[in-house]
């Protein structure tokens, strides 16, 4: 931190804090429209899972892995920009899908665009910040995040509640219907946080993008590096996804279960559960940030994987509590806390990778957690509950059920996965700490 003014730092933090706020609102804003998007374009509830999951991920993942790469060794800021960029554009278009196939296609250029944001971010901050803070600055971020995510809600919510199942017309565009112009107007919100990105100095790095030679400096040397450690980061990547993957399919498909059960309009449950995302998003974010810094002051080697523990731990009670008390009251009280769950678990996430590899691979570690998290979190989080509301229950009303039902035995199997990852994780992070 010495290295770098506080004007620097608040510039950098507050940029990055926006682009995640817009980040999270042009991925989630498919999520209140869904029964828009079934009506209009004809789509099932598996379709509609693939937009938002599938269709996203596989690119994401891809990209960010390719991408993580580049920022080991490139100019981080104008990567951001250029994600930015492509992902505020392509939801733009999404706004001019007319089929399945084409708002397949402009959500995976969302996906693409998205993909350098978390490991640019991981990278900058851990160069930024030390050992002792860092938690707090991921959190930061990740309560952007919940902003973004229920700003979407709340944005969708009130556009589609204003304009009914009509059109209004736009300047130079035409007759719209709701979800289109829902599309287009969050797309334009990137243009003004994309110019302040664009002012910023590339953070001074604890290890000089060129500075890596032989072996480490070749992508071999990163899987090398991950092969020599047996099953320490598969393990931590399965509990991750895992928990992602209660993270995307219930936030994708409790909007949509609330309108569809209790027939609630889109505004109030847009604002029901974006109010809910709001208050406890940026707060738990800032929260889980300082109790993962917190642990880690207590145990360096285990503490942020313990803490990480102990919440998917309160996370499976959560989702056992709406398996067992229906209401539409008894419902918003458990997402609620799920939301606040997720919001002080997520800090510790990002921050554990970070803190169990060299500098020199944070980027392309962050990148990897980005891929195999979405590929089973917005990959198959979405899909699963589709299926097994679908294939199993074969019910529409009883999408709440499936919701719980799949959250339940994924929390379980991340449960188990963290407890062995827990001996491991302390071996590798002391000898890190011992360099």
């Amino acid at each position: 931190m010495e290295q770098h003014s506080y004007n620097k730092v608040y510039r950098t933090v507050g940029a990055l804090f926006l682009a995640w706020v817009i980040a999270f609102l042009d991925r989630q804003i498919l999520t209140m429209m869904t029964p828009e998007l079934r009506a209009d374009l004809g789509l099932s509830d598996v379709q509609l899972s693939l937009l938002q999951g599938f269709a996203f991920s596989l690119v994401f993942g891809l990209a960010g892995l390719f991408g993580g790469r580049l920022i080991d060794r490139r100019n981080r800021r104008n990567l951001i920009a250029a994600g930015l960029a492509i992902w505020s554009l392509m939801t733009f278009l999404c706004g001019f899908a007319e089929s399945f196939a084409q708002l397949f296609v402009a959500r995976m250029g969302v996906g693409i665009g998205e993909a350098i944001l978390a490991p640019a971010t991981v990278s900058i901050l851990s160069d930024m910040f030390d050992p002792k803070s860092r938690g707090r600055m991921m959190g930061i971020m990740l309560g952007g995040a919940s902003i973004g995510t229920a700003l979407s809600l709340i944005t969708a919510g009130q556009i589609l509640q204003a304009v009914g199942p009509g059109y209004v017309t736009v300047p130079l565009v035409g007759a719209v219907r709701a979800w289109e112009l829902t599309f287009m107007s969050v797309g334009l919100l990137g243009v003004p946080v994309l110019a302040w990105i664009m002012m910023l100095p590339e953070p001074h790095r604890q290890t000089p993008a060129d500075g890596t030679t032989g072996e480490d400096a070749k992508l071999s040397g990163f899987w090398n590096y991950l092969l020599q450690r047996n099953l320490l980061f598969p393990l931590i990547l399965l509990s991750f996804g895992l928990k992602m993957m209660v993270s995307y399919g219930s936030s994708i498909w409790l909007p949509t279960a609330f309108r569809r059960i209790y027939g609630i309009d889109p505004g109030v449950v847009g604002l029901t559960v974006g109010i809910a995302g709001l208050a406890t998003g940026l707060l738990g974010g800032i929260a889980g940030g300082w109790l993962s810094d917190k642990w880690a002051v207590r145990d360096p080697a285990r503490g942020r994987l313990k803490l990480y523990q102990s919440l998917l731990l309160a996370q499976f009670f959560t989702f056992t509590f709406m398996l067992t008390v229906p209401g539409f009251w008894p419902n918003v009280i458990a997402y609620g806390l799920f939301l606040s769950i997720l919001a002080l678990n997520a800090p510790a996430g990002y921050t554990i990778l970070s803190e169990l590899v060299p500098p020199r691979f944070r980027g392309r570690i962050t990148a990897l957690m980005s891929l195999v998290t979405n590929l089973v979190a917005l990959g198959l989080g979405p899909f699963l509950i589709a299926f097994v509301n679908e294939r199993i229950f074969g019910d529409d009303l009883m999408i709440m059920t499936s919701i719980a039902t799949v959250a339940i035995a994924a929390s379980l199997i991340g449960l188990l996965s963290m407890q062995l990852v827990l001996r491991r994780a302390g071996v590798q992070r002391q000898s890190l700490l011992a360099m």
